[in-house]
């Protein structure tokens, strides 16, 4: 089995058996498809592919403890373009306010590597708020999240403005059923002080399992 696969099954197959084991904890994994767009300062397609990956998480009261992970590669629109392989990490933690409000706080890291530039590596640390909200069907919710990243860094060295995440989309997770979807788009736009910039958005697919709250 490759590693994007065991990325794909490790939380569909462990959040079952986990459940068991703390008890008070709700747990779910889900394995995530992403379509990509990477543009810059002035185009808005420059490489086009895909991303799969998994996500986990863990809720307990008001507390949701997340982890994320995507890769895969882009390919430029044209023979001046190299193909750029990418690796996408996010763990965050939120905080319920209310059953429509969470403000949550979040680490995100870019691994970028192609033949012409090498390795980059971002390191985004920051906080924001989500928005959620029934849209009258049980266990189906609009959901809008927005965070900035006042802290970052990078490798090779770099200078950054603040970089903005936005994700809105819906969740089906009834609480009787086992199973869980999600349809989303999502918008990250990372600014250099430079003037450059990477803007990577598109259309996120996911399925999995969960335990009952």
């Amino acid at each position: 089995m490759s590693p994007r696969a065991l990325l794909l099954a490790l939380p569909l197959c462990l959040a079952p058996v986990l459940a068991g084991q703390v008890p008070g904890w709700s747990l779910s994994g889900t394995a995530l498809y992403m379509s990509v767009l990477q543009g810059d300062a002035s185009r808005y397609r420059v490489r086009a592919g895909s991303w799969a990956g998994a996500e986990a998480r863990a809720d307990h009261g008001h507390v949701t403890l997340r982890v994320e992970g995507l890769s895969g590669q882009l390919k430029g629109d044209s023979s001046g373009t190299v193909a750029r392989d990418m690796r996408r990490t996010a763990v965050s933690v939120q905080l319920h306010q209310a059953s429509w409000l969470l403000i949550s706080f979040e680490a995100l890291a870019f691994r970028s590597q192609s033949v012409t530039q090498g390795v980059s590596v971002w390191r985004l640390y920051g906080g924001g708020i989500g928005l959620s909200g029934g849209l009258g069907i049980e266990g189906l919710r609009a959901e809008l999240n927005v965070t900035g990243f006042p802290g970052a860094s990078a490798a090779p060295a770099d200078s950054f403005r603040i970089p903005v995440h936005l994700d809105a989309g819906v969740r089906l997770a009834p609480d009787r059923w086992p199973v869980h979807f999600r349809l989303g788009y999502r918008v990250e736009l990372i600014y250099f002080t430079s003037g450059r910039a990477e803007r990577l958005a598109g259309l996120v697919l996911g399925a999995g399992l969960k335990t009952p709250r």
